[in-house]
């Protein structure tokens, strides 16, 4: 629980780690320069310490991505619930008082005094306006994406407007840094996210679609575990169970022994869709 609710906390000790390797690095220079010979051993042992290190380092970055991701994920779906069951609310005792004053007799007539049926309250929820749909009908236009400096401000401004839970404008983002930036190394990172952004508006054929696009682009990335589980759960929302229990026995041979997450993840799908 305390790594979920802090993960800055370990990518800022990861980052303090490469500083010091780099420190150390540098220190190595001048030990070299001074005459240590000790040299070709340990600078093939620091360099693949170094990439080590990144690898790790961008494993981290996804990781907190996906924290930061479900979060506020759920804090929307608790918001947007708070604020239909209020509206449903305000609509029907709205709906009960005019009930009420419509059956009211008027004042000093006696003659019109009736007895008032209470007012029904049985109603079918599909009729009720939600929160939801006000909001969905008063969506403006999407905006045109900005101009970005380098591919890691674009990414970072999808993935903003994904935890601002602004779907489809994060997934326009996406979209256009795939197409735009199709080599660069967070690529799986973003069919990912784009995947995503179809995923949790039940679009199942778009995010079967770009989950499968993200393990293709980069089949031993940081995100390629990840988009193997999304495309078998996107299969089977789809009612693919078939082809959803293939592909989480790819994430359990390929990835069982460098991901235990991932392995424990596609074993709790299988037994759930029943795989054989």
């Amino acid at each position: 629980m305390n790594m979920l609710r802090y993960p800055a906390f370990h990518l800022l000790a990861a980052l303090m780690f490469s500083a010091a390797a780099t420190a150390a690095w540098a220190q190595y220079g001048d030990n070299q320069d001074s005459g240590d010979t000790a040299g070709d051993s340990n600078t093939a042992r620091l360099q693949v310490e170094l990439t080590q290190l990144e690898e790790q380092i961008r494993k981290l970055q996804g990781r907190i991505e996906e924290v930061s991701f479900e979060n506020k994920q759920l804090k929307a779906e608790l918001d947007k619930s708070n604020g239909d069951m209020q509206f449903r609310l305000g609509v029907l005792e709205k709906k009960q008082a005019t009930a009420v004053a419509s059956a009211a007799p008027a004042p000093n007539d006696s003659s019109q005094l009736k007895p008032v049926e209470p007012a029904t309250q049985a109603q079918d929820s599909n009729d009720i306006p939600t929160s939801a749909d006000a909001t969905a009908a008063a969506a403006p236009a999407a905006a045109p994406l900005p101009k970005f400096a380098n591919p890691r401000e674009h990414y970072n401004y999808a993935f903003k407007l994904l935890n601002q839970a602004k779907y489809t404008e994060a997934g326009d983002a996406f979209a256009a840094f795939t197409q735009k930036y199709p080599k660069d190394a967070l690529i799986g990172n973003a069919y990912y996210w784009l995947g995503e952004t179809y995923y949790v508006r039940h679009d199942y054929v778009k995010s079967a679609d770009d989950f499968r696009l993200g393990y293709e682009s980069l089949p031993t990335g940081p995100k390629a575990a990840d988009n193997l589980l999304k495309l078998a759960m996107s299969l089977d929302a789809l009612n693919k169970d078939k082809e959803s229990c293939i592909v989480l026995k790819q994430v359990v041979a390929k990835f069982g022994s460098v991901s235990s997450s991932a392995k424990s993840r596609a074993e709790q799908e299988m037994n759930r869709i029943g795989c054989n």
